[in-house]
């Protein structure tokens, strides 16, 4: 299967990260550093009910929450909302904290993950040079 066959991003990331029959829900990652907080950042990610781990999509690994130090990773369920004119944006919201939030492209998944997946079109594509 190609990536472009999939209609829902939850089944393609499901099968990319191989969780499938398990549930999974978007989330917001907050990376903080207490000495440099302009290292600061929100990144997109995936909860897995009912686990000690989470997805960091733009690192595309599995991860845990950590506090250590001045440092900390933790993740909140969010909600996915369509946004811009035309819903060229997509916006994830914690749940609990909607100062939590971030916008992306809409096609933020195929964004990350698309060179990751070999697909005939890209002998004509990407990897022609």
């Amino acid at each position: 299967m190609d990536i472009f066959d999939y209609t829902d991003e939850l089944e393609f990331l499901k099968d990319y990260y191989h969780l499938q029959g398990m549930s999974i829900e978007w989330a917001v990652i907050e990376i903080t550093h207490e000495k440099t907080p302009q290292d600061n950042c929100l990144k997109p990610g995936l909860i897995i009910k009912d686990s000690s781990v989470f997805v960091n999509l733009y690192e595309r690994k599995l991860q845990v929450p950590l506090e250590l130090g001045g440092y900390s990773r933790k993740v909140y369920p969010a909600n996915k909302e369509m946004a811009g004119k035309n819903g060229e944006y997509t916006v994830l919201v914690a749940k609990d904290d909607q100062t939590k939030q971030m916008i992306l492209p809409a096609n933020f998944i195929l964004d990350i993950h698309r060179e990751c997946w070999y697909g005939e079109w890209m002998e004509d594509g990407i990897m022609s040079l």
